[in-house]
């Protein structure tokens, strides 16, 4: 048996209980083990001084369960005399199992683990509170309005359509047929009708302001009451319309055809009847300032206030002052064809007949021409003269006369030749 395997099994003797060994005394520091100069000692405050006379000996200190030796060079050197390992031994039967020890301290928190899979959808909650308006969006395009047999848009179809009270403002409704149609109190004001068909159309008190109606058909229709305050009816046809009460203040009838139409208590303030037809024509409003070149008046009725008018064109065979019982012509300037014109209580302070106004057989009977002092006011140079009735119920017969300059006052002699008073 070698050193080695003698001291281990030395060592074992000396730790258990009841071997050899256990007879030295407990207050023994050291015991001499014979032959291998091995000792034994409880601690490693027990080893000796390493020195010659412990050089090479070898101590089992109990507490560390170790063997130290003593070394020249290093002294207390710890010696290992573990051996080769063994053969495992059979396992023993399983003992009875401990008492649950106490929960140990709570460990740190482990990394997240992955996602799990989405779950189902929950069920719907409940609506909630609706959230304030928001502001409002651009104006879009102007769409086409489409109404049960009526398209309101260019050149569409819309006759004996109901658009009573509808707002229509800014359309373009170009060529749009409405024959037979009724807007009454509608909105159509700055909307584009030129060459609308509007026959039998009721308007009654529509609002047309500033609309483009040229060349636009009217025939017949109803315009009681409707606003066309500075609406352009260029070449319009309003022949045998009916305008009571209408508002036209400003309007444009140039060239438009109002033949036989009706207009009673208008207001045409500055309203241009530049060669339009009034032909047979029933007049009766506020016509001041109006404009009128080459318009045909004739065989028609005027009454009313036309003061300021320019009132040039064609009004033989015409009445004035035959509905309401007279006519304001003062200060308005009267020019070309009143031929058989009958002046009715006609006020003419301050006209001024110019450029050969033709009054052959003119009734100015009942006319009032002059002045306070009896001297005459109104402007009648260059005028013609042929059978026309003066104011004193003389006839003038010459054929005809022209007067270069306005007498003080105007008769004519027994053979019907006019005198200058």
């Amino acid at each position: 048996m070698d050193r080695r395997a003698l001291a281990l099994t030395l060592a074992v003797l000396f730790l258990a209980p009841g071997c050899a060994g256990t007879d030295v005394e407990e207050d023994r520091e050291e015991v001499e083990l014979e032959e291998w100069n091995s000792y034994y000692v409880d601690s490693m405050d027990d080893l000796p001084t390493c020195d010659s006379s412990t050089l090479g000996r070898l101590y089992y200190v109990s507490s560390a369960s170790l063997f130290y030796a003593c070394t020249q060079d290093s002294g207390w050197l710890y010696v290992d005399l573990t051996g080769p390992q063994g053969p495992s031994g059979e396992v023993g039967p399983i003992g009875p199992q401990g008492e649950t020890g106490e929960s140990g301290p709570k460990g740190d928190p482990g990394e997240n683990g992955t996602d799990g899979a989405d779950g189902q959808d929950g069920a719907d909650g409940q609506d909630g509170a609706d959230g304030q308006d928001g502001s409002d969006g651009q104006d879009g395009t102007d769409g086409t309005v489409i109404l049960p047999d009526c398209e309101l848009a260019p050149w569409g179809y819309c006759v004996g359509a109901n658009l009573n009270g509808m707002d229509l403002s800014g359309l373009d409704l170009t060529g749009i047929n409405l024959r037979g149609a009724s807007i009454r109190g509608a909105d159509l004001s700055g909307s584009t009708l030129d060459y609308a068909e509007m026959r039998n159309t009721d308007t009654t008190d529509s609002n047309f302001e500033g609309a483009g109606m040229n060349y636009s058909n009217l025939q017949y229709a109803e315009l009681q009451g409707a606003y066309l305050v500075n609406a352009s009816l260029v070449r319009a046809d309003l022949s045998w319309a009916t305008m009571w009460t209408t508002n036209m203040t400003g309007a444009n009838f140039n060239w438009a055809n109002l033949e036989y139409s009706g207009m009673s208590d208008v207001v045409a303030l500055g309203a241009s009847f530049a060669h339009a037809n009034l032909q047979q024509t029933q007049i009766y409003g506020d016509f001041r300032e109006i404009y009128t070149w080459q318009t045909d008046f004739r065989y028609s009725w005027l009454g009313g206030d036309f003061q300021n008018s320019t009132l040039n064109g064609f009004f033989s065979d015409g009445w004035c002052g035959y509905w309401v019982g007279y006519c304001n012509f003062s200060n308005a300037v009267l020019h070309d064809d009143f031929r058989r014109f009958t002046f009715h209580n006609t006020d003419l302070t301050g006209a001024y007949f110019s450029g050969g106004a033709d009054l052959s057989f003119a009734n100015l009977q009942t006319a009032n021409i002059t002045n306070e002092d009896g001297g005459l006011a109104t402007v009648l140079q260059w005028t013609v003269w042929h059978n026309t009735v003066w104011i004193d119920g003389s006839t003038c017969n010459e054929n005809p006369v022209y007067w270069g300059n306005s007498p003080s006052s105007r008769t004519c002699d027994s053979d019907g030749i006019p005198i200058d008073v």
